[in-house]
């Protein structure tokens, strides 16, 4: 596919911004990104120059393209030489401005990209960087086609109507990915956390995980952050990658082994450490439980074999009912080989 030619514009008011947002969705339409996809660029172009010309009165931006693997993608990147972002842990929490403005800026520019990069001091100025990949053909897969039986039981504390916990279960090209979420605290605060975490997986669940850990984490800093374990199977090669910051449990067994998945210490979004997925194969007729600290870890693999039998579900369903919490919110997600059921 040819390649539009790498485009650059001097940033100084509002009339550069809005050549840069209709070059680029012009850009990212000769990439063949679709007209929403083309759009979401020409508002990050938007949100990344008003920021040059607001907060340090002029600078670049500049479009390219990029192939990765066979896949092609965009990038706008976007220099100024102003006193530099003093805090970027605020600077993507949708609301803070220190120029007067929404201040929603970086916070949309990370729910749109798919990667961003962001280096900044008072001598330097700021240097941004946001990529986004010409999605795949993505469609979902025929439920006879999964080989997983995978179901997630979820509630708030009894007697409340707001849940902070969360989860994800997305199938598409051969490959599921799920996450169980639980939002720092009690009530609307850990809700929101959860949910903001939710929405930017499901938005970009293409990702690697560490990418998708570290998007969760940017996005989370206007919130009071998560903990959370992805896990990514791979239909075909029965592999399964998973990665995670923070107590939520995961377990993995089987009739010969029951394994506890290490993952980080930390919170997303706020100073979380570096993500770090790891890589196992699947075997065949294993069962692997995550969850939230609403259940407790004193369960046993061998007190679930009398519901093995009826699948994820119900293996879920009994989790819950003998081991939640009564002080806290509490979630719990099953995954199951669907084509061959544990051994009692």
């Amino acid at each position: 596919m040819p390649q539009p030619e790498t485009r650059s514009f001097y940033i100084s008011g509002p009339a550069d911004v809005t050549a840069a947002r209709r070059v680029s969705k012009s850009f990212a339409l000769a990439l063949s990104f679709d007209e929403v996809a083309s759009e979401q660029m020409a508002l990050v172009a938007s949100e990344l120059g008003s920021n040059i010309y607001k907060h340090a009165g002029r600078g670049t931006l500049s479009l390219s393209s990029i192939t990765v693997e066979a896949q092609h993608g965009m990038v706008i990147e976007a220099r100024d030489w102003g006193g530099g972002i003093a805090n970027q842990e605020e600077a993507f929490a949708d609301g803070f401005s220190t120029a007067g403005t929404l201040g929603d800026g970086l916070g949309a520019v990370n729910r749109l990209v798919d990667s961003m990069e962001i280096t900044s001091d008072g001598e330097n100025g700021t240097h941004i960087i946001g990529i986004k990949m010409l999605r795949k053909n993505s469609f979902p897969m025929p439920a006879h086609e999964n080989p997983f039986d995978i179901a997630a039981v979820s509630r708030a504390i009894p007697g409340h109507q707001v849940n902070g916990d969360a989860f994800v279960i997305k199938h598409a090209n051969h490959r599921t990915l799920v996450a169980v979420i639980d939002g720092v605290g009690h009530g609307t605060f850990a809700h929101k956390a959860s949910t903001t975490a939710k929405a930017y997986i499901e938005s970009h669940f293409e990702q690697d995980l560490e990418h998708l850990l570290m998007g969760c984490s940017r996005a989370c800093r206007a919130t009071r952050g998560a903990v959370m374990t992805l896990v990514a199977l791979e239909w075909q090669e029965r592999n399964m990658h998973y990665a995670g910051i923070g107590n939520i449990e995961s377990r993995i067994f089987n009739a010969l082994t029951d394994k506890k998945l290490i993952v980080r210490r930390g919170i997303v979004g706020n100073r979380m450490p570096p993500p770090k997925s790891s890589l196992e194969s699947w075997n065949s007729g294993a069962v692997m439980v995550l969850h939230s600290d609403g259940i407790s870890t004193k369960w046993q693999w061998h007190e679930l074999t009398p519901v093995m039998h009826l699948g994820a579900s119900a293996v879920a369903q009994r989790i819950m009912e003998r081991y939640g919490k009564g002080n806290d919110d509490a979630t719990v997600l099953v995954i199951m080989d669907k084509a061959e059921k544990p051994h009692d």
